[in-house]
């Protein structure tokens, strides 16, 4: 799962790293990264799916991110 927002400024994109670890990678035009460890079994994917489609259509993108995700009840944190 990948989108960008329209103005093609902001990136969100879903993984699963080497480890198996889901994360959430936001990423502002290359200004800034964040990489958000998700807490959630695939039965949670299309819940992940539709906060990330909600939150890249937003002006703040990752505090929507954030938001969409908490509302959703799917647990995260920050990537080291």
């Amino acid at each position: 799962m990948t989108y960008h927002s329209d103005d093609g400024l902001h990136f969100l994109g879903f993984r699963t790293d080497m480890r198996g670890a889901k994360q959430v990678v936001y990423d502002n035009a290359g200004r800034q990264r964040v990489i958000l460890n998700v807490d959630a079994p695939d039965t949670l994917l299309p819940q992940i799916d539709r906060a990330m489609r909600a939150a890249v259509t937003r002006r703040n993108v990752f505090t929507a991110l954030l938001s969409e995700l908490s509302s959703h009840q799917i647990g995260f944190d920050y990537s080291e």
